[in-house]
């Protein structure tokens, strides 16, 4: 049967059709590839600006090198600008045992033991302080075992209540992150910003400058001074807090003592100097634990007590104190020179 002249011309008809569908696939198709090469390339050029940037980032934390980690330090010197737990810990993985040869360990209590003098070009002794404020023992040992493993073999160590009243890190994680971090984190971010602050005395009532210095002293007294250290006194004897114990951190200091000892590290520790009165509304609770950290010790002649008759006239003048416990700066600057005065008798350089 013959195909009639309609179909045929229905056909012809069609056909152009056909052809422009099938070239509008193909240039649809084209497009969706040409789109697919665009955005492929366009995260390739977003991660190469990514990697460009962190590689940017790194190279110049290295070139600031604000802990002291990668470059040599015999000839810099690196205060703490922000976080004192972390800088103080990062600083004693290299600073601080290149640098000096002697250590201050301890709580807020010995934190503003101001050693500078000690550490001019022509004496032998270098000390720096690596107390870190409202520290336990948990937070204290990391600093102290980067120091032991750096070389550092003398040490004063600050025996206080307060270093076992709880146990584990209050802030911050010790360990291998926080060298990562020295690389490039938001706490090194804000380690630089508030540097800037302190270094411009934009925030002096919050960040004063040269706050903890290059010796790791902590001259927080203007921060924490009270206007009658008397009636303070008075205060916390009637809130009568209880020295709490940790048993976790009474452990730890024990085996802190003994690595010391295993080490042959060249120690003296003492206990502060409690004002007076507040010595003896606690003295049951002081006795007992300067009990404990002798049987830890095993050794008298490392131990020196400021809170017996002999020093009861430095712990009954008001002068000598910023508050219940803390020294003020003729407090602390009495306390020191006996302190270095009694290592250095101890184990001569």
């Amino acid at each position: 049967m013959k195909p009639s002249v309609n179909s045929l011309k229905n056909e012809t008809l069609q056909q152009p059709e056909n052809v422009i569908s099938q070239a509008d696939s193909s240039v649809g198709h084209e497009s969706f590839l040409a789109k697919e090469v665009s955005a492929t390339r366009f995260i390739k050029i977003i991660f190469l600006w990514v990697v460009a940037g962190a590689v940017l980032v790194v190279g110049v934390n290295l070139w600031i090198d604000i802990y002291g980690l990668f470059r040599p330090v015999s000839n810099r010197s690196l205060p703490v600008y922000y976080n004192e737990r972390v800088s103080k810990y990062l600083l004693s993985k290299n600073y601080i045992p290149e640098k000096f040869n002697t250590v201050i360990v301890g709580t807020s209590l010995s934190a503003n033991l101001d050693i500078s003098e000690f550490n001019n070009d022509q004496d032998k002794l270098k000390i720096y302080n690596a107390s870190l404020m409202g520290a336990n023992i948990s937070e204290l040992r990391p600093v102290a075992d980067n120091l032991v493993e750096g070389g550092i073999k003398r040490m004063i160590i600050c025996f206080s209540p307060y270093m076992i009243k709880n146990s584990g890190s209050k802030e911050v994680e010790f360990g291998p992150k926080l060298y990562i971090g020295a690389l490039g984190s938001k706490n090194l971010l804000d380690t630089y910003i508030v540097g800037l602050i302190r270094h411009y005395d934009l925030m002096p009532a919050k960040f004063p400058r040269n706050q903890i210095n290059e010796f790791g002293v902590n001259r927080f007294g203007d921060l924490y001074k009270v206007e009658n250290v008397k009636e303070k006194i008075e205060k916390v004897i009637k809130a009568d807090k209880e020295l709490t114990v940790d048993s976790i951190a009474l452990h730890e200091l024990q085996l802190f003592i003994q690595k010391l000892k295993d080490e042959h590290i060249q120690f003296v520790g003492y206990f502060h100097p409690i004002p007076a009165e507040v010595l003896a509304s606690k003295r049951k609770e002081y006795e007992h634990f300067e009990h404990t950290v002798r049987q830890f010790v095993n050794d008298d002649n490392k131990l020196i007590n400021f809170n017996t008759s002999e020093f009861e006239h430095f712990t009954t003048d008001y002068s000598n104190y910023i508050d219940h416990g803390h020294l003020s700066v003729k407090g602390q600057g009495i306390l020191t020179k006996i302190l270095v005065a009694e290592h250095t008798r101890r184990y001569p350089l």
